[in-house]
């Protein structure tokens, strides 16, 4: 199953969608710099540690 998750991110919004697979994608428009490690940080978790319930 795919999982689509919408931020918004200071000047626009920024996707992140991680496939049924090891695959994952971020579509970002603007991200601000006071944001960017944080949410650099949690896609990181999502990809390599979460697997959002598929095991």
């Amino acid at each position: 199953m795919s999982i689509v998750k919408s931020l918004s991110v200071g000047d626009g919004d920024m996707f992140y969608i991680k496939h049924g697979s090891d695959n994952f994608m971020i579509i970002d428009c603007c991200m601000e710099e006071a944001y960017r490690e944080e949410i650099v940080s949690e896609q990181i978790y999502v990809a390599f540690v979460d697997d959002g319930g598929n095991q």
